[in-house]
């Protein structure tokens, strides 16, 4: 009778039935998730069914978290534009850029940031890969973090894996990965082996995305003038954190790609650490140049290359 009906609220109806007769008497969870899938594909911004959909996964438990990222994905091909994301600035427009990097006056390298799909749609891989000086690779071989992560139906991304590597002296300290499990609302790896999440949570790599979104979205409502500082929950190697951002002025800076006026965006919620990021407005706010510094340390500098 399904394939028949066409009126939305009988197929609704029956959905509901099936997904329910599936999961109570049949006791069959996957077959009660995909059903429920079909309803959330036919009304894409109910947040009842997005719900459903979630719960149904963390009952399915591990291993089917990317299979509900994937309803999910698919459930946004059909919805409507997202308000936040309303302007032309679009943070999750693939993307391939090199960079200068230097500490204090020292060239170490360049390095390379790359967005892409990662082969399934509305969820994404965001790579960031150093290459050091040829005088330097005694000391380290290329570095390279993975970020994974999807686009849900409401416009928010969730993070899935997370890995960072490199060799050389002292790599076995700093390579690790993480596994997030939406089933279980939990992240497993690093030193901590597992610890809870929320849902706002994500790699630190993975930040770079949500600061360049937050932009956008203020962006999109002419707020960029008045924006409140965002705080933005992490998870690295050793455990759970916040970073907290504020635009602090445009600003035009140099780089060997040339001249640009940007937005200045600083972390300001640790006294011993600096980090600043200009962002070019009109280019989905890409990175331009980035300083990091701890304590009394040389300056860690990222500055945009010319394109190829």
């Amino acid at each position: 009778r399904l394939e028949v009906t066409l009126d939305p609220v009988d197929r609704g109806e029956l959905l509901a039935r099936l997904a329910t007769l599936y999961e109570e008497q049949l006791e069959d969870y996957s077959a009660a998730l995909e059903t429920v899938a079909k309803r959330l594909r036919e009304e894409p911004t109910d947040p009842d069914m997005r719900a459903e959909v979630e719960r149904l996964g963390r009952v399915l438990g591990e291993g089917s978290d990317r299979r509900v990222a994937e309803i999910f994905a698919a459930a946004l091909g059909g919805a409507v534009t997202l308000p936040a994301l309303a302007s032309s600035c679009d943070a999750l427009e693939p993307f391939k850029l090199h960079y200068e990097v230097e500490r204090g006056d020292t060239r170490l390298g360049t390095g390379e940031v790359r967005l892409a799909s990662a082969g399934v749609e509305s969820c994404y891989r965001l790579q960031q890969t150093a290459t050091p000086h040829f005088l330097l690779r005694w000391l380290s071989g290329p570095a390279e973090q993975n970020s994974e992560f999807c686009r849900l139906p409401d416009g928010r991304l969730r993070a899935y894996g997370y890995s960072q590597h490199r060799t050389g002296v002292g790599a076995e300290k700093e390579n690790y990965a993480l596994e997030f499990d939406w089933s279980e609302q939990v992240v497993r790896g690093g030193r901590f082996g597992e610890t809870e999440i929320t849902p706002e949570h994500a790699d630190t790599l993975m930040l770079q995305i949500r600061v360049r979104r937050w932009l956008c979205e203020l962006e999109s409502q002419a707020r960029l003038d008045a924006a409140e500082p965002i705080e933005l929950p992490y998870v690295d190697h050793r455990g759970t954190g916040s970073y907290t951002f504020a635009i602090t002025g445009p600003e035009s800076v140099e780089t060997p790609a040339g001249r640009f006026d940007t937005l200045l965006v600083e972390r300001i919620d640790a006294d011993d650490r600096e980090a600043k990021f200009w962002l070019e407005p009109g280019r989905n706010y890409r990175l331009v140049k980035a300083e990091q510094r701890k304590d009394d340390d040389p300056v860690i500098r990222l500055s945009l290359l010319p394109e190829d």
